[in-house]
């Protein structure tokens, strides 16, 4: 669980550095914070192995399933947060008048920048 919550903010923190700090396009941001989340997915699946013993294997279950849970929770936070970032920028460039937010409410318009 330590693992997810570190993958978690790293996803939000970088996010935010590139999209605030140094200005980087909303898409190439959420670009990077899902190959942040696919980092994630193999490190739960590496982690989730080292703890695995071959010999004890029904005894190594709960650590694979450990494992999983943060590969596959890092992917989907990967992807909710790249989308998230994504509408986010949109809705406060439209609220402050800054150029680039896209003029059009539907959903799929605007994640298709």
């Amino acid at each position: 669980m330590t693992v997810t919550l570190i993958c978690i903010a790293m996803m939000l923190i970088v996010g935010l550095w590139l999209l605030y700090y140094q200005k980087v396009k909303p898409s190439i941001v959420g670009s990077i914070v899902s190959q942040i989340g696919v980092l994630g997915t193999f490190l739960g699946i590496v982690l989730a192995l080292l703890g695995m013993d071959a010999n004890k294997v029904s005894e190594g279950v709960p650590t694979l399933l450990d494992g999983m849970k943060t590969a596959f929770v890092s992917s989907a936070v990967g992807i909710f947060v790249s989308i998230l970032l994504k509408v986010l920028d949109v809705r406060v460039r439209r609220l402050f008048g800054i150029p680039g937010a896209e003029q059009s409410d539907n959903p799929i318009e605007v994640l298709n920048e």
